[in-house]
């Protein structure tokens, strides 16, 4: 009787043992389901990252009225291709149920950073040219947009895995734009080189082209110091698209990425920094700079600020200004979109051109101040934590820094990048990383 009690007993510890093994299978091959899952779903938020940055940037390279037209096609099917994988992306965050504080903080700070600005805009004024200019809600839409793809960095993608992807897959974009350019004519390849526009003139400059490009150079100059294979032709792009940069005319995009540029190698690369400091004299003393302006237009450009050729900015920095000390409402909380313009009864083109500036009158002096110390910081903690020589880190410099000279904050990208950095200071990453790849 008590050998059967026995049996009974190590029967049922038996069943019990392989129930629990059962269910510890279950359960482990259900968490490698989600690790897949997880793993498929980084890679979605990527692909969309990278079809919003394309679909927000292709349209800055329009040159010729060929390139126009094949541009505007690519932009629908770009917007098809971000649609279809935002649409995944939201069902994966649905399914999965996870998403990082990161991505809120990001998205939430993008709403209310334009339904206050636009609240304020109807209060003082400036929403006339929302009327007047239905492509200001467009833009405002699709940078939300963009800040969503944008707000995963850091988040659910650790900064690390985001710089990998955008080192390997970036660059093909930017060969693809140089490639349809020549395709389209967009370009003319006999010296001097230089860009065609659509009434077919040489004289003239494009800030969109000197900005992708100044972003494309720092992108592949990042692959050439971190990426020991093919990285000579790595640093061959880096050099082609900054020269690109530099016929696009614009001298501030092309200044900003030149310096940038020039930055990276000093800490990262002193054999190439040693030989630029070399070729540098002897390229200034041996170039006769009044032919060099006939042949490049912004030398031209350059040589113009001899004459204070600021293109108004100087006017309308002074008048920003201006319209802080006399109103308070727009120093403290800040008067909205477009009431500079308003207040001036200038056009919409004409706004203070630069973006801290253009911040003060919109939100006011206080909240800009936080902004910019909150970035700021940001950036001074990926610098110290060996992120500067991270792809999407410097793009978001760059960007900031090119927004100082002429940029406004009704853009496509730079909210997103903005509030990425800020958020990076308020939410602790539960996705650590640091960069072993240096």
């Amino acid at each position: 009787m008590g050998f059967g009690k026995f049996h009974v007993a190590c029967s049922c510890c038996e069943l019990l043992r392989h129930s629990h093994e059962d269910s510890c299978s279950r359960t482990s091959l259900n968490s490698r389901q989600l690790l897949m899952i997880n793993e498929k779903h980084k890679k979605i938020k990527l692909l969309s990252f990278f079809f919003a940055f394309s679909l927000a940037t292709i349209s800055l390279t329009k040159t010729s009225y060929l390139h126009v037209q094949i541009v505007d096609i690519i932009r629908v099917f770009l917007a098809i291709l971000l649609f279809l994988f935002l649409f995944i992306d939201i069902y994966y965050t649905i399914l999965n149920k996870i998403i990082s504080k990161k991505l809120v903080v990001v998205v939430a700070g993008t709403v209310l950073f334009y339904v206050w600005g636009i609240g304020l805009s109807i209060i003082y004024g400036g929403i006339k040219y929302f009327d007047n200019d239905s492509e200001l809600l467009i833009i405002i839409i699709l940078s939300t947009v963009f800040a969503w793809t944008a707000g995963c960095v850091g988040g659910e993608v650790t900064y690390n895995e985001a710089d990998k992807f955008i080192r390997k897959f970036f660059p093909l974009y930017f060969l693809s734009i140089t490639f349809i350019l020549l395709l389209t004519g967009g370009v003319n390849l006999t010296f001097p080189p230089s860009f065609i526009f659509g009434d077919g003139s040489k004289i003239s400059y494009s800030q969109g082209i000197s900005k992708i490009f100044g972003i494309a150079s720092l992108i592949c100059l990042l692959s050439y110091i971190k990426n020991k294979k093919y990285n000579h032709i790595n640093l061959f792009f880096s050099f082609a698209f900054l020269f690109l940069s530099f016929l696009g005319g614009a001298r501030g995009d092309f200044a900003i990425a030149f310096i940038l540029y020039i930055s990276v190698i000093f800490f990262y690369d002193k054999k190439i920094f040693c030989g630029v400091v070399i070729l540098v004299p002897i390229v200034y003393f041996s170039i006769d700079f009044s032919g060099l302006k006939d042949n490049f237009y912004i030398v031209r450009r350059f040589l113009q600020l001899d004459y204070s050729n600021l293109g108004m900015r100087d006017l309308l920095a002074s008048n920003a200004l201006d319209l802080l000390s006399k109103n308070v409402d727009c120093f403290v909380l800040g008067c909205g979109f477009n009431a500079f313009q308003y207040f001036y009864g200038y056009r919409l083109g004409l706004y203070p051109h630069n973006m801290v500036i253009e911040l003060f009158t919109t939100y006011g002096v206080p909240i800009t101040i936080v902004v910019i110390t909150l970035f700021s910081y940001g950036i001074y903690k990926k610098f110290k934590n060996k992120k500067f020589l991270n792809s999407f880190v410097l793009t978001a410099i760059y960007l900031f820094l090119v927004g100082l000279k002429s940029g406004t904050i009704i853009d496509l990208l730079i909210v997103g990048f903005l509030l990425n950095i800020i958020a990076s200071t308020l939410v602790p990453q539960y996705n650590k990383d640091t960069d072993q790849s240096l």
